[in-house]
């Protein structure tokens, strides 16, 4: 290529990403409904987060394993974070694990699972 670019890896493009949005962002990666092969396990994790979550929440982590936030109140954020969500991944059954990153508005992760 005999053009200027510049190469990003994922971390580097979200942080960038989120720091053009100016707004703190909470990242998730339903991470255990996409490395097992337990459709029971699964459909159980399925049920107890659509029970939790917000439907359009919900919606997204089924459809996508990559989800983003843009929201207004990272204290806020953190809170749901901590309320919903496995403390780390050793903590819970792969299937249960939803990994969770938040950024504030220069893109910094600031808290994670």
């Amino acid at each position: 290529m005999v053009q200027d670019y510049e190469t990003l890896y994922l971390a580097n493009f979200i942080e960038k990403s989120v720091e053009l949005i100016g707004k703190p962002v909470i990242y998730l990666r339903s991470y255990g409904w996409n490395n097992s092969t337990d459709v029971e396990k699964i459909n159980q994790s399925m049920d107890v987060y659509k029970s939790m979550l917000p439907v359009d929440m919900f919606d997204a982590l089924h459809q996508s394993e990559f989800v983003f936030l843009v929201l207004e109140d990272i204290e806020e954020a953190i809170q749901f974070c901590e309320d919903t969500f496995p403390k780390d991944q050793a903590s819970c059954e792969k299937e249960f694990y939803i990994h969770f990153s938040i950024m504030n508005e220069l893109g910094q992760t600031v808290y994670s699972n």
